[in-house]
């Protein structure tokens, strides 16, 4: 049930990052015309850190769950991107929403991973060699 949830919240985070920002303009945390980071506009600079912390979650932290156990470092990046996205919803400025969402973009790309080879562990032999048939769990 938690890799259920923990993928499911994974692509609507991704998703989230589209839909969001207008809400974001309206609040006044975002403005037209701001340069953030890099020159970027917010809803691009806010797009940018998602995925920058997905490419260091997954680039750093994807082998550490070969050490340490693929349900732990799944609970705990899977903590590190609630906390993350919870401090987020409370930022008042640019800035902090950019720093809190690379944040939660670091533990989204670990989640990534980390459910893939899980989800990969638990499917039987039958479906992994490519033949399709009944088998018994």
């Amino acid at each position: 049930m938690l890799l259920s949830l923990g993928a499911f919240f994974e692509i609507y985070d991704l998703l989230m990052t589209g839909y969001v920002s207008p809400g974001l303009f309206r609040s006044g945390a975002f403005r037209e015309g701001h340069g953030a980071f890099f020159g970027l506009s917010d809803q691009a600079a806010f797009a940018s850190s998602t995925f920058a912390g997905l490419w260091l979650g997954t680039l750093f932290l994807g082998s550490v769950a070969d050490r340490f156990g693929r349900r732990a470092i799944f609970t705990f990046a899977l903590l590190v991107y609630a906390i993350a996205t919870l401090v987020m919803a409370f930022q008042v400025t640019a800035t902090g929403i950019f720093i809190w969402r690379f944040i939660a973009g670091i533990g989204i790309g670990c989640e990534m991973v980390t459910i893939d080879t899980y989800l990969g562990n638990w499917c039987p032999r039958a479906c992994a060699g490519g033949r399709l048939r009944s088998v018994r769990v």
